[in-house]
């Protein structure tokens, strides 16, 4: 259960900040720079991924705590709050799924 809230958290935060950097990306070479700021954060992901590292969403949530700091930050700064409250939602959830996700597996090695 943890895991799929993990999996649909994250995917569901790149699909808003592709979203936002669509709608919001106005200025020249701005939606470049979404576009860096949705894949930068991916890396250790998908590095993890290639090289088979275990603990996958451990390197997965380093996105979503990028997202959950960039979120506060423009909730702060009181622009684009709908995304904003958004993505603090989104990366609270993924970290909900994560800590599910730790107890179940901590439940099934003690039995």
């Amino acid at each position: 259960m943890g895991t799929r809230i993990c999996a649909g958290a994250l995917l569901a935060l790149i699909a808003i900040k592709l979203a936002w950097s669509a709608l919001y990306g106005k200025t020249e070479g701005a939606l470049v720079l979404g576009l860096v700021g949705v894949v930068l954060p991916l890396l250790p992901a998908l590095i993890a991924r290639v090289f088979s590292l275990s603990g996958f969403w451990v390197y997965a949530g380093f996105a979503p705590l990028w997202y959950f700091c960039h979120g506060v930050m423009e909730l702060v700064a009181g622009r684009y709050l709908f995304f904003a409250a958004i993505e603090v939602l989104l990366a609270l959830l993924f970290f909900s799924g994560y800590w599910l996700r730790t107890r179940a597996i901590k439940r099934a090695k003690a039995v």
